[in-house]
């Protein structure tokens, strides 16, 4: 008898809570700089910080990832106010889990700081 009213319940619109979290397809990481010399940077290469990731082993993973960096206009455009920036791990920089992302079109200097998603796939493991 108790299982048919929760039945019920969840029939007539009830919320019904899950105990697991949803599943998050990207590792979170920053956007620190632009790949660069002490007179000469270069915008087509950003470097990113990826959380979690703190040697060279760990950062090689995430050779050929997408990377989504998302930002906010004013404009609205296609019913939404965010834009996404796509682009690719290209290599590592350095030993400490940095990796150097190319971006289809550059992102801008002011983003540097700016939370970027690492997307798990494509993933060539499998």
């Amino acid at each position: 008898m108790v299982k048919e009213t929760k039945a019920t319940d969840a029939k007539k619109g009830t919320k019904v809570y899950h105990k697991t979290q949803p599943v998050r397809l990207y590792q979170k990481g920053i956007f620190t700089s632009f790949r660069r010399t002490k007179d000469h940077q270069q915008e087509n290469q950003a470097l990113v910080m990826i959380k979690n990731c703190s040697d060279l082993a760990s950062a090689k993973w995430y050779m050929g990832k997408r990377v989504a960096y998302v930002y906010k206009v004013k404009n609205t455009s296609n019913n939404t106010r965010y834009r996404v920036k796509w682009g690719t791990v290209m290599s590592t920089h350095g030993h400490n889990g940095m990796v150097r992302v190319k971006f289809g079109k550059n992102i801008s200097g002011c983003a540097r700081g700016a939370n970027v998603r690492v997307m798990l796939y494509p993933n060539k493991t499998i």
